[in-house]
């Protein structure tokens, strides 16, 4: 954690360095947080900080990411959010409180930055994977519709691939009598891998999310298909953990996670832990002393 090792990490309170120590590849930039909420605030920028601070100030939401617990970020979507049973422990007057309302409206608009940043990276890199398939000839064996697909994937401002239709069988309930219906559904059963941004679909989006196949044959000879993700790239937007953990998948970003909980047995007897909390070794001094000193 020395000069010599190639860099000084930066210390909070000169105590402990931060949980998360994260490098953008490519760049010698490194972004030090202990919460995934401001690791974003840093890429996405001066909006998203705005918002997050507007959310810290109504002080609905007390946890943060430490550790296990969610980030500012990670909840649904309003629509769903408003829609969904309240914390037993809020009480419907929270639920109902103008407060409430406003942080789901700030979440709301989190989830849509992020979905904004992730279309900037969703365009480079299907370009970037297009190009590897016309050099290695693999785009010639798609149909027209497959590089339409692809090509608007990696058009700037040109909307969000919808996928091939596909025709499935479901069993119909409500049919006279109860029967087995085809229904339509987008479809990516192409090798060449499609960047999907999950900020374009549902629930954020009235579209609905590509369903992404592949097919096969078993030893017997009978061909099948199967659900896969090998054929697509996520970007997952619905959570900030999510989200950055998909920027961690396409090699976007790095990062190293420190402990949330203090390692050396000697401070572990503290009800909060000094990594998190550095001010307690102090006050646990001062205790010990006005004991030792009745």
């Amino acid at each position: 954690m020395g000069a010599k090792h190639g860099r000084v990490l930066p210390l909070v309170g000169n105590t402990r360095p931060y949980m998360y120590d994260v490098a953008i590849v490519g760049t010698d930039s490194r972004i030090y947080a202990d919460r995934l909420t401001d690791i974003l605030c840093v890429l996405i920028g001066e909006e998203y900080q705005q918002n997050v601070e507007a959310l810290n100030a109504l002080g609905v939401f007390e946890t943060t990411d430490i550790g296990s617990e969610p980030g500012l970020g990670d909840i649904l979507p309003m629509e769903l959010a408003t829609s969904a049973d309240e914390p037993a422990d809020t009480g419907p007057s929270l639920a109902q409180s103008q407060a409430y309302q406003q942080a789901q409206s700030l979440l709301y608009d989190l989830g849509l930055l992020r979905t904004a940043f992730a279309e900037n990276l969703r365009v480079d890199l299907q370009a970037a994977i297009n190009a590897d398939a016309v050099a290695d000839g693999s785009w010639l064996e798609l149909t027209d519709a497959e590089r339409e697909e692809l090509v608007l994937s990696a058009t700037r401002g040109g909307g969000f691939p919808i996928g091939i239709p596909g025709e499935i069988a479901v069993w119909d309930e409500t049919a006279d009598p109860p029967a087995m219906v085809p229904v339509v559904r987008p479809e990516w059963r192409s090798a060449i891998r499609l960047v999907i941004n999950t900020g374009n679909y549902l629930p954020w989006t009235p579209a609905p999310f590509i369903e992404s196949l592949r097919t096969a044959v078993d030893t017997e000879g009978i061909t099948f298909e199967y659900p896969t993700s090998e054929n697509v790239v996520l970007l997952d937007v619905n959570t900030e953990e999510e989200f950055i953990e998909s920027l961690i998948a396409i090699n976007y970003l790095t990062m190293a996670t420190r402990p949330s909980s203090q390692p050396d047995p000697a401070f572990q007897k503290f009800v909060d832990d000094p990594i998190v909390y550095p001010y307690l070794r102090r006050n646990q001094r001062a205790e010990d002393a006005a004991d030792a000193n009745p």
